[in-house]
């Protein structure tokens, strides 16, 4: 087993930890022992992305300044998941940080208690540099950082949104106004699509379990809750009353989505 930068325990983090650091470019100072770890080495596996990319093309930065060494590996986002949980499971992962999907994994990794609380290393001055406080990552990723106890169980990396693109030549083409509702926008697809001309209104990420977020993002708009009052789960179509559109809100779009 190769020597580790704190223990195993303590690096399971959700946003792969070594890669925020070199992200980061944290100034040399006097006050972290940046040294302290030089020769230890680090294990990491990613989604495989663009995300991962920044990280590794980040690594040489880091290791210069610490002199730790970083073994970092892309896997597709759906067998990564997968080797996360297995390894998990198994309580001897092969790796020392992990790229946590939030919307996926979050409750599961917290409830199996698989994700150290990261707060005291980013307030130990030995560790971290004065410059960088919680308040540099956004208020969104800490939502998703944190649990219900305050503590910090992992680096928020990214949060995605979801943003309207569209092809202004083809809205000019079909007489099609920019919709800024929900409704607003089916009816836009169905004017844009033209089975014949292989052209479809509207297109989203979709591919396997990559299609929740998307339906999510349409459940929630369309009035739709997940957790009652108190906290609790709700059955998605029982609890809210079985409405056709609430229990398959993105079904309008289906019609006009590519095939």
């Amino acid at each position: 087993m190769k020597d580790t930068l704190v223990s195993r325990r303590a690096v399971l983090a959700g946003t792969a930890a070594a890669g925020a650091l070199g992200l980061t470019g944290f100034p040399a100072r006097a006050e972290p022992q940046w040294k302290k770890y030089a020769g230890t080495t680090l294990e990491v596996i990613l989604a495989k992305g663009p995300r991962g990319d920044n990280l590794q093309k980040n690594i040489k930065e880091f290791t210069d300044l610490t002199g730790i060494q970083v073994e970092s590996e892309q896997i597709p986002e759906q067998q990564q998941r997968q080797k996360a949980v297995i390894e998990f499971t198994s309580g001897k992962p092969s790796f020392d940080v992990v790229h946590l999907s939030y919307h996926v994994q979050k409750r599961q990794f917290e409830k199996a208690g698989w994700l150290a609380d990261l707060s005291p290393y980013l307030k130990d001055p030995s560790l971290t540099a004065p410059d960088l406080v919680e308040s540099d990552f956004s208020a969104a990723g800490l939502q998703y950082a944190k649990n219900d106890k305050g503590q910090m169980l992992s680096l928020p990396w990214s949060v995605d949104y979801f943003i309207l693109y569209y092809n202004k030549e083809l809205f000019q083409k079909k007489g099609v106004a920019v919709p800024k509702t929900f409704d607003e926008m089916v009816a836009a697809a169905e004017k844009l699509t033209d089975a014949k001309e292989g052209t479809f209104g509207f297109v989203g990420r979709g591919l396997r379990n990559a299609n929740m977020t998307l339906w999510t993002n349409f459940f929630l708009n369309y009035g739709g809750e997940f957790l009652d009052g108190k906290g609790g789960i709700l059955n998605v179509v029982n609890d809210t009353g079985g409405s056709s559109t609430i229990a398959n809100p993105d079904k309008p779009v289906t019609v006009v989505s590519y095939p």
